[in-house]
């Protein structure tokens, strides 16, 4: 599930900053190689920033209120990121690259709401397996809080019983 989220986030932020380089391009955009390769280094940036913060486990961001501090932390190495590429991209001039603000709005919100689907997704009833835990003590209840903490796990506690003592 990780690497599908990863996939999909780096596809859609790919996307966003290639439409937005070609849209404040305009005329002066030569062919779509130039772009395409930004929007590449900086897509790839911003994967490697969300790997470092741990973003892509999902132990870790277990949903999206813990997700987001960890995302403030990735922005700013988004931040070191896009300066670094608007610095080396040969034949460049400061006019011509993407605004910070652009880069961090596309940086925040896509992976937000890539997250908010994809816990929603995780969560859905029918995508659930049900697990029966036997007995009423300390180990149980302590399993049946540690299948609650993992819902990347798409286990739910059915019911907890009491066993029976043996006669």
């Amino acid at each position: 599930m990780a690497v599908f989220l990863a996939v999909v986030e780096a596809a859609l932020m790919f996307a966003a900053l290639f439409a937005l380089h070609v849209r404040a391009g305009g005329p002066a955009v030569v062919g779509p190689v130039a772009p395409a390769f930004e929007a590449l280094l900086l897509t790839v940036a911003c994967v490697g920033a969300f790997y470092y913060c741990d973003l892509y486990d999902l132990r870790v961001a277990r949903s999206v209120r813990t997700c987001a501090p960890r995302l403030l932390k990735a922005l700013g190495l988004v931040v070191v990121a896009v300066a670094a590429v608007h610095t080396f991209m040969p034949g460049r001039d400061a006019g011509d690259a993407l605004p910070v603000s652009s880069v961090l709005l596309v940086a925040a919100a896509l992976p937000l709401g890539a997250r908010a689907c994809c816990y929603g997704f995780i969560r859905t009833r029918p995508h659930r397996e049900t697990v029966l835990l036997l007995g009423s003590g300390r180990l149980t209840t302590l399993l049946a809080q540690e299948i609650a903490a993992r819902p990347h796990l798409r286990w739910a506690v059915g019911v907890l019983t009491e066993s029976a003592s043996p006669t």
